[in-house]
């Protein structure tokens, strides 16, 4: 009975290679599911960015827009430029925003003439990620409602 016992105390050479191929064989494919699932944190931060990022630039753009009383189509690189009054002072103020597009990007210029021989111009960007020209379309849309005297 003794023998026995001392046979059954350690693991063979075999037994040993046959979990290390096991064990080579799991490793791999636990590894690339566990880096998968710490990439898709990531990817959706990513994505919540880009979709925050564009509704922050149709607001401004909107804004611009209600604001304008006239806008001015551009050329390549230039989508166009909103021009409007603003009756906040004494006087009013001509101001503009034109927008462009420069190293994929989307840019806001705000140009505030309180003085016509000073210009108070401000340049940011908009919206970031734009990879060409095209991707952006400034389209106008007719208002939702109308106003006929007749039918009052």
């Amino acid at each position: 009975m003794k023998r026995w016992l001392a046979a059954e105390r350690g693991a063979t050479l075999v037994e040993v290679a046959v979990v290390l191929a096991i064990i080579g064989i799991l490793l791999p494919s636990l590894a690339s599911i566990v880096a998968g699932l710490l990439r898709i944190p990531v990817k959706i931060q990513s994505e919540l960015s880009a979709s925050q990022g564009i509704q922050n630039a149709v607001l401004t753009i909107t804004e611009d827009a209600n604001m304008a009383q006239s806008f001015t189509p551009g050329v390549e690189p230039d989508y166009g430029t909103f021009t409007w009054r603003e009756f906040s002072g004494a006087s009013p103020v001509e101001s503009t925003a034109r927008y462009y597009w420069a190293d994929q990007q989307l840019f806001r210029v705000l140009d505030r003439r309180e003085n016509p021989l000073i210009p108070e111009e401000s340049r940011r960007v908009v919206v970031d990620g734009v990879l060409q020209y095209a991707d952006v379309v400034f389209q106008p849309t007719p208002s939702s409602w109308t106003y006929d005297p007749a039918t009052r």
